[in-house]
């Protein structure tokens, strides 16, 4: 009770909404995640798959995750939270895409791996930039937003595998619905503001100063975490 009247106190509901559009990126782990081991059902009827693609259907995206993770450490600083967080966005709905219109078990796999590279960077930065723009008395809170979002794209996912089992093209929609919150991370962060600790680091004081006036009550709690 004590993080939710603080969460939704003053400027503590714009870094609310800010943390829930960053945590689609833990949403989207989660979803591709659970949706696989429903959707693998179908697929291989179509595909008829060897024991290795089978299991590269699934380990492929965890594989992709990895370098996504990797890579985001630079980009996040090269290039901004921000903008990694919306480029995975980016490359998650092409990812999604491209599984659902596989033609191949090969494609899949790439698909796959593909969508792996968003969702670990996305996974990775997410919780970073959330905690750059949170207040110390809710950061914990929202920064758990992150997992709270993998879990909850797991249990999404499985009902979505529920919902189009009988459907025709059943696999491809239960992966090509990903696209909608892949798109929904890009566009959300793309109105988000840069972090305030990137901000800095890039000699850029004064718009540091701009954002953390909008996530803290007072300028003397903005001046004394620049």
């Amino acid at each position: 009770m004590d993080f939710l009247r603080e969460a939704f106190k003053g400027g503590n509901r714009f870094v609310l909404r800010l943390a829930l559009i960053a945590a689609l990126g833990g949403f989207l782990f989660g979803y591709d995640t659970g949706v696989i081991s429903g959707a693998l059902l179908y697929i291989e009827p179509d595909f008829k798959p060897t024991g290795f693609e089978a299991q590269a259907f699934v380990g492929a995206l965890l594989v992709g995750a990895v370098i996504g993770a990797a890579i985001s450490g630079w980009a996040a600083d090269a290039i901004s939270r921000r903008r990694t967080t919306i480029i995975a966005g980016g490359i998650y709905v092409v990812g999604a895409i491209a599984s659902a219109a596989a033609q191949s078990s090969w494609e899949l796999i790439w698909a796959r791996f593909v969508l792996g590279i968003a969702v670990g960077a996305a996974s990775f930065v997410g919780p970073m930039y959330i905690s750059e723009l949170a207040p110390k008395k809710i950061r914990g809170g929202v920064t758990s937003f992150n997992q709270l979002m993998v879990v909850s794209g797991i249990f999404l996912s499985y009902i979505v595998n529920w919902a189009f089992g009988g459907a025709t093209g059943n696999w491809r929609w239960m992966l090509g619905l990903a696209a909608i919150p892949g798109a929904a991370l890009a566009i959300g962060m793309y109105f988000q503001p840069f972090s305030p600790r990137w901000l800095v680091v890039q000699g850029r004081d004064d718009e540091a100063r701009e954002v953390l006036g909008r996530a803290r009550e007072s300028d003397d709690e903005v001046e004394e975490e620049l």
